[in-house]
Parts: structure tokens; C-alpha cells; sequence
């Protein structure tokens, strides 16, 4: 009896220590949000829609084999730059890279500070034929009203190079010009990799021993009503993205009828080692970007959410089967594979001879091609499945940029000053942007689109009936000002 009472008073102090130390840690979790900057607040009129609207008409198409010298509308570009922004076609220095890459230099007031460098691509990716009836507004009419703008690139990425072309026009147009240098980069073929624009634009600074502060590109967003349980908008700067690779698989064996099918026929063989990349998928874990979302967005939370943050020591296996539970935690906390294209077989009643896969895996941070390549070497192992590796767009995580830079804090206090009611925090890209070209340059690479968007405006993104809103582009408008001004 004596014993029993003595674990029990044990279980018991432990509980209550337990208890104390969530409690002390949850209460010592303080927020980590910026003093909002007073900015000074920009609005787009109707004539720069009208520019918005011939830059959204120009039918600026990525696709694979495209010649950079070939005559089309990525020619007219630097033509639309000039027309529209005469104040920065006089004060700047214009660079055309591999035809299509414009870079624009603008002289800061002070030379000693090194330079910020503002990305976006003038490129978008092709239109689904067969979806074109359900453009509620064609994709390259360039159509607007008093509330929107419509058309193909919006969002990604055209609306973004206009607005920070607007805001430099504002800033020089005043009188006044940014406080350090800055560079406006504008990538032609980032929906296809960007090898032949940022790469090269970031290629040319380096030989001109540029080395910059900051870079900012496209990335995370704003988002409305996202977060379970906060009342707040959330503003996610991604400090990193995720890498990517594809892989072919290739099953053969010898073909024959389907009335006597042999049970290691390639299709067979194929699927089992499709089947256990399904049931074996990479190890799910908090990475540093989502570590540093966390702590920034945990204090914002309500207590129960607010504990559970605060804990991570205690509560990481909750947390990570949290994530897994929607396609776009899942993503946030492993390496994922998504099997893209099948191959096999051309009669109903003939057994293939070969059967192809074709995988995509986003790789987090902390992680490499080299250990994609080895699980697969291990998935296929005792089987004739062979693996082989697309080069065309294989990349590495990229590395991941100081949430606490002065750069990160000037981004933080400035979107908190544009957008009211609205949490900052660092996070993770899922997906590749051109920003990872300008790594090797840049102190710190930032990956921010300065929208406020709803789960059905991410669904536009790539898909049909893009738009953009006008509140969108004059709060753009003013946060691309406000970071080149201060």
C-alpha cells in the first residue's frame, strides 16, 4: 500500500511539474510583432490601369524550346517599360539581358549602403484550350472595372512587376530617390526555370561585383481566413523554398496476351514500387522555416493553440500530424513525391513489354537530391525498375535567409504599416520561385507578394480566371514604395 501511495505522489509531482513548465513556458511566449511603420500610403489611378492593361495583353508565354532571339510580344516589353515610365527610362540605367531580361538601376542617396534588389517575371505559363469557355473575362484582354483587374499573369507574376515599376516611377517622380540603390529585375522564363533570365541577370551583377542586401521576389502572400482560430490576417515572409526533382521510373519484361499475364509483367513490377513509395513516404519533421513560423505566429494564437506552440518540446508529434492531415501541411512538413505521369500499354488486350512513371518530389530543407536519389535506390532494390534523373529543373532547397535581419525587420514593420490587423511571420515556399538564382549575391533572399488572398484566389494562380483585386494593387503599390523609399 505504502508504495502505491508513493508512485502515485511521484506521477503526481511530475504532473504538476509537467503542468507548471507548459504554463510558464506558454506565458513567457511573448509576441515577436513589429512596431508598425507610419507608411505613406499609394493608390493606382485609372490611367495605370490602362498600362496594366497593355502589359497584361502582351501574350508573354513560357514554354520549353522557345529560341530568345525569336521575334514575339517578350520584345515588346522594354517598349512598354519606356512608354509607361518616362521619369525611370530617364533617371536609371537600363540592361537587357538575353533579349527578354530587363534589369534598371537606380541610383540611392547613398552609395555606402548596398544595394536591394526587386524581382518579378514577365512570363506566365499556358492556357488550358479546352477551358477557355470558363474565362469569364478572356485571359489576354486585359479587361478591368472599378474593382478588378482580369487576365492571365495578375497575380503571378505580371501584377507584380507593374507595381513595383509604379512605385519607383512615384518615388523618382517626387523628387526623391531611394534611400540605397536598388535594382528592378525582370526574369522572362521563371514558369520554365528562369535559367536563361534571373540566373542570368544574378550571373551579370556578379561580374559587376554587385553584392546586395536584400533581394525580394514573388512568394507568400497575405492570407485571409487561413489559420484556424486567428482573428488576424497572417502576412508569411518565406525565408526559404523547397527544392524540386523529378525522376523517371522504368519497368520492362518480356510482353504477352492478357488472357496469361506473368506476375512480374512490367506494369505489376512498376506498381509495387509505386505502392510503397505511397506507403513509405519521406519522415515527416519541423524544419527551420516552419520552426521560425511557429514562434512568431504561436503568441498570436489563442491559448489552447498559444500552449500547444509554446511547447513544441512536448507537442511536436501533435503538431506534425496536424499538418498532415491537409495536402498543404503535408507539405509543409516533409519531402513529398506526387507520381505526375503514367506510361504502359497501347491494346486493351496485350500485356506492355515497358511501363513508365514519371515522380516529382519537393524537397525541404535539411535535405538534398542526393538522399531523393538514394530512397529511391532503396524502393527499387531487388526489382528491374530503373530510375533516372530529369536535370531540366533538379535544385536543392535553397538556403534559408535570417528572419532577424534588419532587412526582415524593415519588411516586417512596413507590412504591418500597409496591411491593418494583419500577423508577420517567416515561413517555408512549397514552391520555386527566381529568387533562388539571386543566393549567391544576396545577403538574404525574401519571398513576398504583397496580396491579400482567400483560398479561391489561390486557386487562380495557374488556373482559370485569374484576377486581381483594386484595394490588392494599391496596397502593393504602397508597400513596394515605402521599402524603397526607407
Amino acid at each position: 500500500m505504502r508504495k502505491r501511495v508513493k508512485v502515485f505522489y511521484v506521477l503526481l509531482g511530475v504532473f504538476v511539474f509537467t503542468l507548471l513548465v507548459l504554463l510558464i513556458k506558454t506565458f513567457m511566449f511573448s509576441s515577436k510583432q513589429p512596431v508598425a511603420m507610419a507608411v505613406e500610403r499609394k493608390t493606382v489611378e485609372e490611367t495605370d490601369l490602362a498600362q496594366l492593361s497593355k502589359l497584361l495583353r502582351l501574350k508573354t508565354v513560357s514554354y520549353e524550346g522557345r529560341n530568345t532571339s525569336d521575334s514575339s510580344d517578350f520584345d515588346l516589353l522594354l517598349p512598354w517599360i519606356k512608354a509607361n515610365y518616362p521619369v525611370i527610362t530617364s533617371q536609371s540605367e537600363i540592361k537587357v539581358i538575353n533579349n527578354s531580361g530587363i534589369l534598371i538601376k537606380v541610383d540611392g542617396q547613398n552609395k555606402n549602403l548596398k544595394p536591394d534588389l526587386f524581382a518579378a517575371h514577365l512570363d506566365v505559363v499556358p492556357l488550358a484550350e479546352n477551358q477557355l469557355d470558363q474565362w469569364v473575362h478572356p485571359p489576354f484582354a486585359g479587361e478591368y472595372d472599378e474593382k478588378f483587374v482580369y487576365g492571365r499573369g495578375t497575380l503571378d507574376d505580371k501584377g507584380s512587376a507593374f507595381l513595383i515599376l509604379e512605385a519607383a516611377e512615384s518615388l523618382l517622380s517626387e523628387g526623391k530617390n531611394p534611400t540605397r540603390t536598388i535594382y528592378l529585375a525582370f526574369g522572362f522564363d521563371e514558369e520554365i526555370g528562369g535559367n536563361d533570365g534571373a540566373k542570368a541577370i544574378a550571373n551579370y551583377l556578379k561580374d559587376q561585383g554587385v553584392n546586395l542586401r536584400m533581394a525580394l521576389d514573388e512568394g507568400s502572400i497575405v492570407t485571409k481566413g487561413i489559420v484556424p482560430g486567428l482573428d488576424k490576417n497572417t502576412a508569411i515572409v518565406g525565408i526559404a523554398e523547397k527544392g524540386y526533382v523529378t525522376y523517371h521510373l522504368e519497368a520492362v519484361a518480356e510482353a504477352g496476351h492478357s488472357s496469361m499475364p506473368a506476375r512480374d509483367n512490367a506494369i505489376n513490377q512498376l506498381t509495387e514500387v509505386l505502392d510503397k513509395i505511397r506507403k513509405e513516404p519521406f519522415k515527416a519533421r519541423i524544419s527551420v522555416p516552419l520552426r521560425a513560423f511557429i514562434e512568431y505566429l504561436g503568441p498570436e494564437m489563442p491559448f489552447p493553440q498559444r500552449l500547444v506552440f509554446a511547447n513544441t518540446w512536448l507537442f511536436d508529434d501533435l503538431l506534425i500530424s496536424t499538418y498532415e492531415e491537409i495536402p498543404s501541411g503535408n507539405a509543409m512538413v516533409r519531402t513529398t513525391s506526387a507520381v505526375t505521369i503514367l506510361d504502359a500499354g497501347v491494346k486493351d488486350n496485350v500485356v506492355p513489354a515497358k511501363a513508365e512513371a514519371t515522380i516529382n518530389f519537393r524537397i525541404l530543407p535539411g535535405e538534398n537530391i542526393k538522399g531523393i536519389e538514394n530512397y529511391l535506390n532503396k524502393v527499387t532494390v531487388n526489382t528491374n525498375v530503373k530510375i533516372k534523373k530529369s536535370d531540366k529543373f533538379a535544385k536543392n532547397p535553397s538556403k534559408i535567409s535570417n528572419h532577424q535581419s534588419e532587412s526582415f525587420v524593415e519588411l516586417s514593420r512596413i507590412i504591418a504599416g500597409t496591411f491593418d490587423n494583419t500577423v508577420v511571420v517567416p515561413g517555408l515556399v512549397i514552391a520555386g520561385t527566381d529568387g533562388r538564382h539571386y543566393e549567391g549575391i544576396a545577403e538574404n533572399v525574401y519571398r513576398f507578394s504583397p496580396f491579400v488572398l482567400e483560398n479561391q484566389d489561390l486557386e487562380r494562380i495557374h488556373g482559370n480566371n485569374e484576377m486581381i483585386s483594386i484595394d490588392n494593387l494599391n496596397s502593393a503599390k504602397t508597400f513596394f514604395y515605402n521599402v524603397m523609399a526607407n
